[in-house]
């Protein structure tokens, strides 16, 4: 007997334990953290990572299949900036590599989640997949979703224009209603699913399944609380992949200020390093300053932390859209701030370590019991066999944020007012969202502020 999920999609529910493919890209251990919450199950995994990942997170499966895909994409990704001739030769090797890796997944597999819109074929497969039975759940975690105006890490391209940030939107459009159309389910969040075009899950209700290799057992995260209490310089991490976007300069900033003003800091700040030397680092520092400019309270470097006994203080515009769409207990306890207030957050840490200590326990509490890759898995499996809590979902027509991600909001202001101001409303793609979409024209037509709380 099939049930329909509330994004009105028949799914069929599997009595037996399923066999999942998962790929074909990792983001912070994202997929990884899946891939052992489902076996912990007992379900069997497939997890097929193409990317060249310079934080080497692991877990990829290592079949022929997945070691041939890899090689025609990477080759292909060498290309790049080759001849034209050269760079269409390694295009189709490249597509002839993944046939055996879909071949087998078609074959093998019955639910499948793709991330950052990472299928075989360019998201051309998912009819197909549909069309044999499969279960599709697509993930997105962000510029993948992000409309490209509204995205600080891709207005910070070398080379970006006006012009290429209007094509690359409508491209980005198109893509996202073709998810839509095919995909069982989609996974996002409400801060920047805005091209959707069917209900959709909010991620942070579900978990983000990220968890490092190695995590401090409950007496190894005593002894950093103790060492915490006994005084001395306070040791903080940044590790930025990003530092444009992530609002480095401005973390820089305030660190410098409170030092002028007397406070012992010790400030570590590793950017495009194995993730192993990030977890070593989490392991010795106090607390984290993860981003100025973030559109989520715990993204992935924070939920690392977390698993570290670590609290994040994290800025950002969009508190009180989260505040409102999360309970308490759903609601990731980083101290989510607007960036104007970060420099005092991170001074009350500095002066108080028992706060440290209390914030430490409370965010790896909070991973251990609603993030786990456990727990995250079993939400993933509701989501596809049609079990799902309806208040994981969000309509599309109730999206009203446009702040954005990674850029500060005088920013968002005058981009906005010259995107609209040259090639009009339209260009947002957003006629589907009139709200929305005349929100955002007032918004740069005026410069007001977006309202914070």
């Amino acid at each position: 007997m099939s049930r329909s999920d509330p994004a009105g999609r028949e799914i069929n529910p599997q009595g037996k334990p399923l066999r999942v493919f998962l790929g074909l890209t990792e983001t912070a251990g994202t997929y990884h953290g899946l891939r052992q919450g489902f076996e912990a199950m007992g379900h069997s995994c497939l997890f097929a990572d193409l990317s060249r990942n310079p934080f080497r997170y692991g877990g990829s499966s290592q079949t022929w299949q997945v070691r041939l895909a890899r090689w025609g994409y990477q080759r292909y990704l060498d290309a790049l900036s080759a001849s034209m001739p050269r760079k269409l030769g390694w295009f189709v090797i490249d597509q002839i590599a993944r046939l055996p890796l879909f071949l087998h997944a078609l074959l093998h597999y019955d639910l499948f989640i793709f991330g950052f819109n990472a299928t075989f074929y360019r998201q051309r497969d998912l009819p197909l997949l549909r069309w044999l039975g499969k279960t599709v759940i697509c993930q997105y975690h962000g510029s993948d979703t992000r409309p490209p105006y509204l995205d600080g890490a891709y207005l910070s391209t070398p080379g970006m224009t006006l012009a290429t940030c209007v094509g690359h939107t409508r491209r980005l459009h198109d893509v996202i209603t073709w998810v839509d159309r095919y995909a069982t389910a989609v996974i996002d969040t409400p801060a920047q699913g805005h091209f959707r075009k069917v209900p959709f899950v909010n991620w942070l209700k579900i978990g983000v399944p990220v968890k490092p290799a190695r995590v401090p057992t409950p007496d190894e995260l005593e002894s950093a609380y103790a060492r915490m209490l006994t005084g001395g310089p306070v040791r903080i991490l940044h590790s930025p992949s990003f530092p444009e976007a992530k609002g480095t300069p401005l973390i820089r900033a305030l660190i410098e200020r409170l030092r002028s003003r007397g406070h012992a800091i010790d400030f570590i700040e590793i950017k495009g390093m194995p993730n192993e030397v990030v977890l070593a680092e989490l392991a010795r520092c106090d607390f984290v300053i993860d981003q100025a400019y973030a559109d989520t309270p715990m993204a992935g470097f924070a939920a690392e932390a977390a698993w570290f006994g670590k609290v994040s203080v994290v800025g950002g515009y969009q508190r009180a859209l989260w505040r409102s769409l999360l309970t308490d207990e759903e609601l990731p306890p980083s101290l989510y701030v607007h960036p104007d207030d970060m420099e005092a957050a991170v001074e009350r840490l500095i002066l108080d370590p028992a706060a440290r200590v209390s914030g430490g326990r409370r965010v790896r509490q909070f991973i251990e019991t609603r993030w786990s890759p456990h727990v995250a898995a079993r939400n993933y499996l509701a989501i596809a066999e049609g079990t799902s809590d309806k208040s994981w979902w969000v309509t599309p027509e109730s999206l009203i944020d446009f702040h954005g991600c990674c850029l500060a909001e005088s920013r968002l202001r005058d981009g906005l007012r010259t995107y609209v101001g040259t090639y009009g409303a339209g260009a947002l793609c957003l006629d589907d969202k009139p709200v929305l979409r005349d929100s955002i024209v007032a918004f740069a037509a005026e410069g007001d502020s977006v309202v914070v709380t």
